[in-house]
């Protein structure tokens, strides 16, 4: 590879990702040197820290040849940025397409003296509002450069972005792909003025594509002027984002969108989900992707459905269709197959009365997945399952498996939890104590290969035998007994030892109930080896008493407590434990509640 034309190095590199890169490049002398002279080492530069990013200052400043490489720049800092350097930037790295912008002043995670002041305002009996939404400029600022931007993520306390969209001295005609979170704008009234600020730079933008909004809040009459400053937008995905304010008066044709093809609306508060669904039908005739998910104490009304049957046989060109204001039924998934929807990519199963179906019906709402499982078309789109019952469906152990490419699998057993009453879901179908059901994990793990996230709650998992092969599993969330496997020859074998040794990807566990095993020899020790696993934060679990282990082989025993934990030794250890092996203890530190320490600054408990 060493002899290769520069140009063939270069498009080899072009294919892997900017961290393959830098160990590609590392390999011998004459890779480096290739990579070097290609300048793909500097298409993509990351700032986590104030000191790194004054070196990458002063090198591309005296380095014009490598900076015009840059295309992508990400900033992902704890401190601030200010305007200046902002500014400054389209100087430094003059052709930039993608930019990323991650930072929080306010944050009271990553900055806890801030919370400490905050919280000591609060004792004085002062309020405190905090900064201004977002940083709007003075009369007469601009910002100068990066006219060639396809792409802009920010979450910070500033939103830098919605300043170089108004001030910008020329349009961003390139620009196609928005993500804005805004979360750490905490008032409502800068939240809302930050919002208003930011549809009145989309002028600047006439060629945006995709658009992404999180945690603000939005009115449909801004949804107009979106379509007015933006005709050629085709997505907009609101998560957490609060609509109000619909439109009584019917839309002109003149104002139809009609390069809109996907309208997602992920976890949104809203008033009247009859309005977005008609409003997505009057505005959006060409949608082929819709989801409604709605949060909070939502009354769904009983036109939903109604209002959602005369929107599916309107949208001629609508391929996907999801809600969780009601369940799908056999009989409404019919329909969806019978109006052209190819795709379903959520499901939802749960105990609901529905004043449509026949009683029959309503003692078995669960035939929805069946139904599902019998339409290839949806069973191959289905990504996310999500099951909130007192009761299994029927037949779901054998009809879960089918759904081989699921990304999500949340199951919730609610028969022995009190019978609480849900405005979705409903109640319990009675108070007897109803023996919690049992899924075998190793056909899961077996069938389920494109699994990223398991959720499974007051459910019995066994493991039937060991398994070989590599799971991508990210997310392992498990409340229940567990039942472990033992060969001929006594060697115990459970899920633990399956992500050690199988869940190389797994970023975040959490096993409660795994203390006491039935079927455990009395001598079993469960062990969780994480040495090799490069992306995992978190691990939580119920053990009383945990061993970390090091690189080095070197044990260091903590005891939970509830609400810390506390370095103990190991003579102090009265019950089973759980042994993690990693490099490191750093990465299971969690946040928990700050304890004061003197006046103003915090100090955070956390795991080990």
């Amino acid at each position: 590879m060493e002899k290769l034309p520069l140009e063939t190095f270069t498009s080899i590199l072009l294919l892997l990702n900017p961290e393959s890169r830098v160990t590609c490049a590392l390999v011998c002398k004459s890779w480096y040197n290739l990579a070097c002279r290609s300048l793909v080492l500097y298409e993509t530069i990351s700032c986590h820290d104030v000191n790194t990013c004054k070196r990458r200052y002063r090198f591309f400043s005296s380095n014009k040849h490598c900076s015009k490489s840059v295309k992508t720049l990400e900033y992902k800092l704890t401190s601030p940025v200010t305007v200046k350097d902002l500014k400054e930037l389209p100087t430094i790295y003059p052709d930039i397409r993608h930019f990323r912008l991650s930072f929080c002043e306010d944050d009271e995670q990553t900055n806890p003296p801030y919370r400490a002041r905050r919280e000591l305002r609060d004792v004085q009996g002062r309020t405190f509002s905090g900064r201004p939404a977002c940083y709007q400029g003075v009369p007469g600022e601009v910002f100068n450069g990066w006219h060639r931007l396809t792409s802009v993520e920010e979450t910070s306390t500033q939103m830098y972005t919605l300043f170089m969209l108004n001030c910008s001295t020329t349009p961003f005609n390139h620009l196609n792909s928005l993500w804005l979170n805004f979360s750490h704008i905490k008032a409502y009234v800068h939240s809302a003025s930050a919002v208003d600020y930011f549809f009145n730079g989309l002028k600047n933008s006439p060629q945006l594509k995709e658009l992404a909004l999180l945690h603000c809040s939005v009115s449909f009459d801004k949804l107009d002027v979106l379509h007015n400053y933006c005709p050629m937008l085709q997505t907009i995905t609101l998560t957490n984002v609060t609509l109000s304010r619909y439109p009584p008066t019917k839309l002109a044709t003149a104002n139809v969108a009609t390069h809109m093809k996907a309208f997602k609306l992920c976890n949104c508060f809203t008033g009247s989900a009859v309005a977005i669904i008609e409003y997505a039908g009057k505005k959006y005739p060409n949608l082929e992707d819709f989801l409604l998910e709605a949060s909070g104490n939502l009354i769904v009304e009983p036109l939903v459905k109604s209002a959602a049957r005369t929107f599916i046989a309107e949208a001629t060109k609508l391929k996907s269709f999801g809600t969780n204001l009601f369940l799908l039924h056999p009989r409404f998934i019919k329909f969806m197959e019978d109006n052209g929807i190819t795709e379903l990519d959520k499901l939802y199963i749960g105990n609901h009365s529905d004043p449509d179906l026949p009683p029959r019906a309503e003692k078995d709402p669960y035939n929805n997945i069946i139904a599902v499982c019998n339409n290839q078309k949806f069973k191959s789109t289905l990504k996310t399952l999500t099951i909130h019952a007192c009761k299994l469906p029927n037949g779901f152990l054998d009809c879960y498996l089918q759904l081989k490419n699921l990304t999500t699998l949340e199951v919730d057993f609610q028969a022995n939890q009190g019978c609480e009453e849900d405005y979705m879901y409903g109640g319990c179908f009675d108070q007897e104590h109803i023996p919690e059901p049992v899924l075998s994990l190793t056909d899961l793990f077996r069938t389920l290969v494109h699994l990223k996230r398991l959720d499974l709650r007051s459910i019995v998992t066994t493991m039937d035998e060991e398994l070989e092969n590599l799971h991508c599993i990210e997310e392992i969330y498990i409340h229940g007994s567990h039942r472990l496997y033992t060969d001929e020859f006594g060697v115990a074998y459970s899920l633990f030892d399956f992500i050690s040794n199988n869940c190389l990807q797994i970023q975040l566990i959490s096993l409660y109930g795994f203390t006491t095993m039935s079927n455990a020899p009395s001598d079993y020790q469960p062990i969780l080896d994480l040495s090799v696993h490069k992306h995992i934060a978190r691990v939580n679990s119920s053990f009383e008493f945990y061993m970390h282990i090091n690189e080095d082989g070197w044990p260091t025993c903590y005891s939970n407590k509830g609400t810390y934990y506390k370095k103990v030794q190991p003579a102090d250890i009265t019950s089973k434990h759980l042994i993690i092996k990693s490099k490191d203890r750093k990465m299971f530190w969690t946040p928990r509640t700050p304890r004061r320490i003197r006046s103003y600054y915090l100090e955070w408990d956390g795991l080990f």
